[in-house]
């Protein structure tokens, strides 16, 4: 009973540490936390990049081992793989955890790499799913503190979710018009529009230039095109409020404060007219006069324009 104790409690104690270092992990505050983002920042773009150089090909090949992009590939779902077991040990609720977007990301793409590596074949299908992770590259770069300026964070957001949508359409188009296309008789490779043609394609088309020179060859490639456009629309629209704030003149009370420069005061807190005009009035009482001091307010809404004017 002692030996099963003691065992038990080194059981707990392992797993404790393993919680705590997968926590630390995903927490991109810490310092291993910030090189895991970075990580998953690489790995991410290598795995879409050996996508991109793999789309010259057919859709389905025998490969072999010692080819780079293979070994790079077969590495970067490794690092996919550990990401999502450290994701899963530090979730709180597995169940939704095994549903999220992230997690319906790597079912879809670290799989198929391991059975590559079995079957000795490779098959392109689900892999430009891994393009949707750029969704997350914008909150990536502020964790890592790559770019502090909300400005450009909101820049950075707006184009890593249009590249992420962009390179996802293409690959799903790409993906069923050559599948639609093995079925005939076509001595290319690939049967249908390249990959490249596919991202000339659909941007032509949603952004209603629609030059006609690329169109869909079969059925399905026209229905894939339909849902497109709608989710396209969808996703453009949100993008709006983004590209309206960004091409605004930034209001003075919405900046950056540099402490460096000089001392200050942050008030906050109950931020109004009437409190703001009391502080501001002892504020700048003469006896403070030769205090180089600024005063700096912290309000979550911008201020009504009574205590603008009082500004």
């Amino acid at each position: 009973d002692m030996c099963l104790a003691r065992i038990f409690r080194r059981v707990f104690s392992v797993q404790r540490m393993v919680k705590i270092f997968a926590e630390d992990l995903s927490y991109p505050k810490t310092r291993k936390g910030r090189i895991m983002t970075w990580l998953t920042m690489l790995f991410t773009i290598v795995a879409i990049i050996l996508y991109l150089i793999d789309t010259s090909e057919s859709l389905e090949r025998c490969i072999e081992w010692m080819v780079i992009a293979v070994i790079l590939d077969f590495i970067c779902n490794i690092f996919f793989l550990w990401r999502f077991t450290v994701m899963c040990i530090v979730a709180k609720d597995k169940l939704s955890f095994w549903v999220e977007l992230n997690s319906l990301i790597d079912f879809c793409t670290i799989p198929p790499a391991f059975l590559t590596m079995y079957l000795g074949t490779t098959w392109l299908g689900l892999r430009f799913i891994r393009a949707v992770r750029l969704n997350w590259f914008g909150d990536d770069v502020a964790a890592v503190k790559l770019i502090s300026s909300h400005k450009m964070l909101n820049l950075s957001r707006t184009l890593c979710q249009f590249v992420s949508f962009w390179l996802t359409a293409g690959g799903l188009y790409f993906l069923v018009d050559n599948m639609s296309a093995q079925d005939t008789q076509c001595t290319s490779s690939p049967c249908g529009l390249t990959f490249w043609e596919s991202l000339y394609f659909l941007f032509i088309t949603l952004s209603t230039i629609g030059y006609g020179d690329k169109h869909p060859s079969s059925r399905e490639s026209q229905i894939i095109v339909i849902f497109i456009i709608i989710v396209g629309l969808a996703v453009f629209a949100s993008f709006m409020p983004a590209l309206v704030e960004l091409s605004q003149k930034p209001a003075s009370y919405l900046g950056e404060y540099d402490d460096s420069k000089s001392s200050h005061v942050i008030v906050s807190g109950y931020i109004t007219t009437s409190t703001v005009s009391n502080f501001m009035r002892d504020f700048l009482h003469p006896e403070n006069e030769n205090q180089e001091t600024t005063a700096v307010f912290l309000n979550p809404t911008p201020p009504p324009e009574e205590l603008q004017n009082l500004l």
